[in-house]
């Protein structure tokens, strides 16, 4: 039986995760928490933007319309 895609997120809730938004925004960062609608907030992640710096960010969200893909952490 496959799992959903809110089961596989929520139970990589604590592992590192990389997230894509349509706007072309790149994130890393622990997965703290995830709901119904694929709305996600990471902690400790590092921010990517073509053609900027990296940043690091202790708390950010991100909505889950937004999202392109997520790749989970083995």
């Amino acid at each position: 039986m496959t799992e959903s895609p809110i089961s596989s997120l929520s139970s990589s809730v604590g592992k590192t995760v990389t997230v894509r938004t349509q706007d072309g925004l790149e994130a890393t960062g622990k997965l703290d928490s995830v709901d119904e609608y694929m709305n996600l907030s990471l902690t400790d992640a590092e921010i990517r933007m073509e053609g900027a710096q990296p940043r690091k960010v202790k708390v950010t969200n991100v909505k889950g319309e937004n999202l392109v893909f997520i790749s989970l952490s083995p």
